[in-house]
C-alpha cells in the first residue's frame, strides 16, 4: 500500500518547489515518470539479489521469504501502473515517424519504426498482464509475459542497431568522444535487459544470479543517465 501510496502521489503531484539545489534536482529527477521506473527496478531486482543469495534465511528471518516476494510482486504492479497506457506516447512517436518516412529515409529511420512497433507491443503486454493478474484472472498470464519478452528483447536488439550506426556515424564525423561514450554505455544497459529478456526462448536458460546482476547494472545506468539530463 505504501509502494501504490508514492507512486500515485508522485504521478499526481507536481514537483515541490525547493530552493536548495540537490533537493530541486532530486524533486525534478522523481518528477519524471521514467526515473521513478529506473529506481523501482533498481529496489526491485535489490530484493531479487537477496531472495537469490537467501538473505532472509543467513539472518534467521522466519517470514522474511515471504516478505521479500510480496515486496518484489508490489514493485512489479507499481512499475506496471507508472508505465500503464504508455502505448499512447508510442503511438504518438510511430506517427511522427511514419508522419516524415520517405523512401529515401534511410536504415535509421526504418529500424525506428520497427523499433516503435515492438515498443508498442512491449507496453501493451503490460497492461495486458497487470488485468490478467488483478483483473481478468483467466486469462493466460504466462502468454502474455511471453508476449511481453518478445517485444521487450526484439526492441531493445533493435535499438543496439540503430546506436551502432549512430555511433559509426558519429565516428565519421568527428563528434566528442564523451557523444560516443554516452551511446556505448547505452548499449551496454540494453545488452543487459537482453540478458533478461530473451528466456521466451525456451533453449536460453541464463543463471538466475546472472540476470539479476544484469538487472541492478541496467537500472544503475539508467539512473545515471536520467541524472546526466537534469538540468545544472
Amino acid at each position: 500500500q505504501f509502494l501504490y501510496f508514492i507512486v500515485s502521489k508522485s504521478a499526481m503531484s507536481p514537483p515541490p518547489q525547493i530552493s536548495s539545489p540537490l533537493p530541486t534536482k532530486m524533486a525534478v529527477f522523481l518528477g519524471r515518470s521514467e526515473s521513478r521506473d529506473k529506481v523501482l527496478k533498481l529496489i526491485g531486482y535489490s530484493i531479487r539479489m537477496c531472495q537469490y543469495q537467501e538473505v532472509p534465511k543467513i539472518l534467521g528471518k522466519v517470514n522474511g521469504v515471504a516478505i521479500l516476494d510480496n515486496l518484489d510482486k508490489g514493485i512489479v504492479d507499481c512499475r506496471q501502473l507508472l508505465n500503464h497506457f504508455k502505448y499512447i506516447h508510442t503511438l504518438k512517436v510511430l506517427k511522427g515517424l511514419l508522419d516524415g518516412w520517405t523512401p529515401d529515409s534511410g536504415l535509421v529511420t526504418n529500424l525506428s519504426i520497427i523499433r516503435t512497433l515492438l515498443w508498442s507491443m512491449e507496453v501493451v503486454s503490460s497492461d495486458l498482464s497487470y488485468y490478467s493478474k488483478h483483473i481478468m484472472k483467466h486469462w493466460d498470464l504466462l502468454f502474455i509475459s511471453k508476449l511481453y519478452k518478445i517485444g521487450k528483447s526484439l526492441q531493445l536488439t533493435t535499438l543496439i542497431i540503430i546506436e551502432l550506426l549512430n555511433i559509426r556515424k558519429l565516428r565519421k564525423e568527428k563528434a566528442a568522444p564523451s557523444e560516443i561514450r554516452k551511446k556505448m554505455i547505452g548499449i551496454v544497459r540494453c545488452i543487459c535487459d537482453c540478458i533478461i529478456y530473451y528466456t521466451w526462448i525456451s533453449s536460453y536458460q541464463p543463471n538466475k544470479g546472472l540476470c539479476y546482476a544484469c538487472g541492478l547494472l541496467s537500472a544503475s545506468i539508467g539512473i545515471k543517465e536520467h541524472v546526466d539530463q537534469l538540468p545544472a
